[in-house]
């Protein structure tokens, strides 16, 4: 994890702003190479609801976890959805306000409810703020009986 500032922060607003999937494998590359990952069953990443997904035509998250599972040779299923069409929690700067909001907002998919059992995962986020999307979506994956759920992140905004 690197803090989100500098280049890292400029590379991670094009990837996800500006249509620049061309950056996933970079990212990708960068996290094998510079963090000690550990073994893991499947990759998976934090969803966008289908509308932003569809007004920004694929998940950033998504795109450097598929590189990543390239790489380390693991599984990288679309594990969850996000079931709320939220504001950017970037635009929500009080914890207690995202740890609320984050309540009930990710839900397995259908098809892997009993795939998860006993799985252990590396969830993917692109930049940790206060940690409430990835606490929220750890939190459904441990319900629905993962073995082990590993946050992975590119970037922190946490000092």
């Amino acid at each position: 994890m690197a803090k989100f500032s500098g280049s890292l922060m400029k590379l991670l607003k094009a990837l996800k702003y500006h249509d620049s999937k061309n950056i996933a494998p970079f990212l990708a590359k960068m996290l094998y190479q510079h963090i000690i990952i550990p073994q893991a069953d499947v990759i998976s990443f934090i969803p966008l609801h289908p509308k932003k997904l569809h007004l920004r035509g694929y998940n950033q998250g998504q795109e450097i976890a598929l590189e990543l599972g390239k790489i380390l040779q693991i599984p990288v299923p679309n594990l969850l959805e996000k079931t709320v069409n939220t504001k950017a929690q970037a635009q929500i700067k009080n914890q207690q306000e995202r740890l609320a909001r984050m309540q009930g907002l990710f839900q397995v998919r259908a098809r892997y409810q009993s795939f998860i059992k006993n799985k252990k995962i590396i969830l993917l986020d692109d930049v940790l703020t206060t940690g409430a999307t990835l606490n929220a979506a750890s939190q459904t994956l441990k319900e629905a009986h993962a073995k082990t759920v590993i946050g992975l992140i590119v970037a922190s905004k946490m000092e």
